[in-house]
């Protein structure tokens, strides 16, 4: 802790980080988080096949981590490759190897599964934490938008009235109802409405935990918008509708073909450009190693020169030296001449010498003065050769100190050419690097390592340039103008483009795991939202909706907590398990999100969830609507006696009819499934007309047994277990049942099973008829049990009626 009483937005992301991380290892290591998705026809068309899938991928699942599954053994997307995808017709184009291609034309569909791995979901809400989790805090103010309260189909009640008020009052708000009490219809819609008509520029956020139930959620609010004249276009849904709603309300819907056309020309366009830019880099490069090559030789050229320079300067030196000798043996002679001139003019100077003549005789005297003579003559001569040497050892002088400046002058080019050299192959960076380590002390060694950096490198271009093939019989010109074709092409679908419509409208609707992908504390891209709905929060994980309160505006709950809890892989005895304690975060509801920040740390938000402690319901503050315009008096007062509160109760004079189709269990069925009750069901689709329906069990393994038999009510997703149908309604609804003994989510009375809230949200599915596929004597018998109740109240059916 630190040192707070409650628990820190940095502390809380850390948490989240901690599980999403811990919670993903444990789906990867248990082989969990996997989606298996049946093929209903496989087309080959040259090398590629076209997979018609049974059900559409994940929102945002990338097909490049799918997998395939045929002949027992699985293949990665290496090996089969996704092409292309199609989102509103759920075909996949994929093209295998070379070496599988034999083996895939030759399978059914039946033998063929796709695979795609959703753990990548659970890594996403880790990333959001890692990046903004410390941005989680309560919203400190309330809405700032007056109610408009407009009636639509009938006119709000009261508990509508203080509902609408309190969400447009409070920062955190909760408005609970069961289905058929205008959660949606009414209260949000008037929500909605009041911003909408307040002012153009006001925004919101609408958010459920899954696709079917975002359709559910807009199907409330739409009628009640075109009914005031608000234009659709003010709306948009991010992500894949369903087929039915895509058909009722195309307008407000991502246009997710633009944005694949988007995508692809986007795609398109950067491979023309890369390609461009890859054929100047090849022309840079053939340039480059051309220049370099001619500046290696005139490198070598210079240091060839340097050399007679040197060796010219060299041979000046010991010229020079030579002189220099020369010119010292003149000079000690000239000097001396000089004193045995300049004694001998002393001495004939002297009066008194010639006065002491008779001294000497006159041969004597002349013979001296020739000596002086000579020797004056000497001097002149050596003075000349003395005069010869200086100027012959001044032009020596000149002559290498041109050499050396003509040396220095080399060394000088030298320097510029290797800098020339290296930045003629700057473009690329490895490149110049491999130029800037030649060594050029040996001219052959130097040609012949440049040589082999050169086949490298081009060897690299020839990779580089294998994304461009395509392109190779394409001048640069018919490039760029299929460059510039898509650039144009791109500008007339940018009008259509979700951040284009994001500029424009006023409401936002999309699922948990969109938000987490695309929104960030600051909004998404020009849309930033006043305030936050979110539906179905009781099925939503706590880790997931947290993120909502990074907005900092005020947020908006609207569910049912008496119906099913968010999913997780892991049970709650894992959680009691070191190191694994955070992952609860995934299984909690998150309509414990006030609790996040009150709790003093997170065993104690753990504590609260293993032991099932209610919501408080203390700064969230909740508006309860107990009266449901959908069941019927009886099956109101049978909810309010097994799952609500005793002021639940029906506002209609209709409702929910409530059928049993009999199948009695058979000792020869295998535990959690019941062949007898599917053949009722079969036989009884076979013998009656049935428009909007769907087939409901609470276990997997009669979900298959159903599927079996009615392969076409599978291939058109009718067929879900309960906790696959949360947020998704029909007129008319079976339940297949299959318990008598041994019971678990049919167990209405024990908390364990979570029964209660199974078969409240089987029962919230069906808007009109509730048809109950069970032993009817077993469960007639058994009165304290929901179901049993429900069997008490129906009307039998009758396989030939």
């Amino acid at each position: 802790m630190s040192g707070c009483d409650f628990l820190t937005p940095s502390e809380f992301r850390q948490h989240a980080m901690n599980s999403a991380e811990t919670y993903y290892h444990y789906l990867d290591e248990n082989g969990k988080g996997v989606a298996t998705i049946a093929v209903q026809s496989i087309q080959q068309k040259g090398p590629f096949f076209h997979l018609q899938l049974f059900t559409k991928l994940s929102s945002g699942l990338d097909p490049s981590e799918l997998m395939f599954d045929f002949f027992g053994k699985r293949y990665s997307s290496f090996e089969i490759r996704p092409v292309d995808y199609g989102e509103k017709t759920a075909v996949l184009k994929v093209r295998p190897l070379d070496t599988l291609a034999a083996a895939f034309a030759s399978l059914s569909p039946e033998q063929l599964l796709v695979i795609s791995d959703l753990k990548f979901l659970v890594k996403r809400v880790g990333l959001w934490y890692q990046q903004f989790g410390d941005q989680i805090g309560p919203c400190k103010f309330s809405p700032t938008v007056f109610p408009s309260f407009v009636s639509h189909e009938r006119d709000l009640s009261n508990e509508q009235r203080d509902a609408v008020n309190g969400a447009l009052s409070h920062p955190f708000t909760y408005i609970w109802g069961a289905p058929g009490t205008g959660k949606t219809s009414c209260v949000l819609a008037n929500c909605v409405l009041s911003y909408l008509l307040d002012s153009p520029d006001r925004k919101v956020l609408l958010l459920a935990p899954t696709n079917n139930a975002l359709d559910q959620m807009l199907c409330g609010v739409l009628p009640a918008l075109i009914e005031q004249q608000i234009p659709t276009n003010k709306v948009l849904r991010l992500g894949i509708p369903s087929a039915q709603f895509y058909l009722e309300y195309p307008e407000i819907c991502e246009f997710i073909d633009t944005e694949r056309k988007i995508a692809e020309l986007t795609k398109q366009q950067d491979i023309l450009k890369k390609c461009l830019l890859f054929r100047r880099y090849t022309a840079d490069f053939a340039c480059a190693s051309s220049e370099i090559t001619t500046r290696i030789g005139e490198i070598f050229e210079l240091v060839n020169l340097i050399y007679q320079y040197h060796a010219s300067a060299e041979d000046l030196n010991r010229n020079s030296a030579s002189t220099r000798a020369r010119l010292a043996i003149i000079q000690d002679n000239i000097n001396r001449l000089l004193d045995s001139t300049a004694h001998r003019k002393e001495v004939i100077a002297n009066s008194l010498t010639f006065r002491l003549k008779k001294l000497f005789q006159v041969s004597s005297s002349n013979e001296y003065i020739a000596l002086l003579s000579n020797e004056e003559a000497k001097l002149r001569e050596l003075i000349e050769s003395e005069k010869g040497l200086k100027a012959e050892l001044s032009g020596m002088d000149q002559a290498r100190f041109a050499a050396l400046e003509k040396e220095q002058s080399a060394y000088d080019q030298i320097c510029d050419k290797k800098r020339d050299i290296s930045s003629l192959a700057s473009f690329w960076p490895s490149f110049q690097k491999a130029i800037d380590n030649l060594d050029f002390s040996d001219s052959s060694e130097c040609l012949a390592k440049f040589e082999e950096v050169y086949y490298f490198f081009q060897a690299q271009l020839r990779v580089k340039g294998e994304p461009y093939l395509g392109y190779q019989n394409l001048t640069d010109v018919a490039v760029q103008e299929e460059y510039d074709a898509c650039t144009e092409k791109l500008s007339a679908l940018d009008e259509n483009s979700t951040d284009t419509r994001l500029e424009t409208v006023q409401v936002v609707a999309c699922t948990i795991d969109r938000f987490l992908a695309a929104f960030s504390p600051d909004g998404l891209g020009s849309f930033s939202p006043e305030q936050a709905f979110m539906d179905e929060a009781g099925y939503a994980s706590l880790i997931k909706a947290m993120p909502i309160f990074s907005l900092g505006v005020p947020v908006t709950f609207i569910g049912d907590h008496m119906q099913l809890p968010p999913v997780c892989e892991m049970n709650n005895q894992h959680f009691k398990s070191e190191g694994r304690e955070s992952v609860f975060l995934w299984a909690q509801s998150a309509l414990y999100a006030e609790t996040v920040f009150s709790a003093g740390n997170l065993q104690q938000l753990l504590t609260d969830y293993l032991e099932t402690v209610p919501p408080p319901f203390l700064t969230m503050q909740k508006y309860n609507l107990t009266a449901t315009f959908r069941f019927g008096n009886s099956l109101a007062s049978l909810l309010a006696s097994y799952v609500y509160a005793p002021n639940f109760h029906s506002a209609s004079d209709d409702g929910t009819s409530i059928y049993c189709l009999d199948a009695p269990a058979q000792s020869t069925d295998t535990p959690r499934s019941s062949q007898a009750e599917v053949n009722a069901v079969k036989r009884f689709l076979s013998l009656n007309q049935i428009s909007d329906y769907a087939i409901l069990s609470p276990y997997r393994r009669q979900i298959s047994l159903l599927s079996a038999a009615l392969p076409k009510e599978k291939k058109s997703g009718r067929i879900l277990t309960v906790h696959a149908s949360q947020g998704r309604e029909w007129d008319t609804l079976f339940l297949s049942v299959v318990d008598t003994n041994n019971k678990w989510f049919t167990d209405t009375v024990r908390s364990a099973t979570q029964g209660k809230m199974v078969i409240n949200t089987a029962v919230s599915r069906a808007r009109k008829t509730l048809i109950l596929v069970c032993d009817a004597s077993y469960w007639s018998s058994h009165p304290e049990q929901l179901i049993g109740q429900l069997v008490l109240a129906s009307k039998p059916l009758y396989i030939n009626s």
